[in-house]
């Protein structure tokens, strides 16, 4: 899930976004994962932060088109934990969150490569630029007059 984020966010995005999402992927598997196991011991604890995260996630993207990409990335984890059982595995406590953290990683890596060679020999073009923000420039301090 978190390749398919990825090459979704890198074959449309700019620079900047595609480091953002870089830093937001493996963030959020590991609070997935974390929340997996909160809601495996605390059910109940387990269920108010899965609200908690998923309504902050979607409340997020209020705030402008990155926090649109930020929210929507953050939601696939936690997607992941309604559909995922939450004892699949033999590891426990905080090793299942690094091994999560590092197939995040592992994913950005392969989808960057792949993206790469893409780009490289011409199965996809290359995302646009970010639109530089022009500001205005302001007048010198003394010429505003009295």
């Amino acid at each position: 899930m978190t390749a398919s984020a990825r090459g979704r966010v890198q074959r449309v995005l700019d620079r900047t976004d595609r480091l953002l999402a870089c830093a937001v992927l493996p963030c959020a598997a590991a609070g997935g994962t974390e929340l997996t196991t909160l809601i495996h011991r605390h059910p109940q604890v387990g269920d108010v932060v899965l609200v908690l995260a998923m309504a902050g996630s979607i409340s997020l993207r209020r705030f402008g088109l990155r926090a649109i990409r930020v929210g929507t990335l953050v939601v696939l984890p936690l997607v992941a934990v309604l559909v995922v059982p939450g004892d699949t595995g033999a590891l426990g406590g905080h090793e299942r969150t690094a091994w999560a953290t590092v197939m995040a990683l592992v994913a950005i890596a392969w989808g960057t490569l792949l993206m790469w060679v893409a780009h490289r020999i011409g199965l996809v073009q290359r995302p646009p630029a970010a639109p530089r923000r022009i500001r205005p420039r302001r007048p010198p301090l003394g010429s505003r007059g009295a």
